[in-house]
């Protein structure tokens, strides 16, 4: 198995996307290094690398905070993937959507 990744933009300032891991990961092995969440799982790891923070401006009065996301599966086959994403995209959903 080789790396594998996708990125997005989510709706989260920095700070809340950091709060957020150590329920999201609360049953695995993971630490934080710089801008980045490393999450080991039984077949190699996940690296979550999140960048600054932006604004994305609705109207002049709605200004609505982001971050791009990178997460790369390294060593990790399709079925703990897809187990993982669904852990991740429950965890940091946002908005009831």
């Amino acid at each position: 198995m080789s790396l594998f990744g996708l990125d997005r933009e989510m709706g989260y300032t920095h700070n809340e996307f950091f709060k957020q891991a150590p329920r999201t990961f609360k049953n695995h092995d993971y630490h934080v290094e710089d801008s980045t969440i490393v999450v080991r799982l039984p077949g190699g790891e996940v690296r979550i690398h999140v960048g600054p923070q932006k604004i994305r401006q609705i109207t002049p009065a709605m200004r609505l905070p982001y971050v791009d996301v990178s997460i790369r599966f390294d060593n990790v086959d399709a079925e703990e993937q897809k187990t993982f994403m669904r852990l991740f995209d429950t965890s940091y959903q946002k908005g009831g959507g």
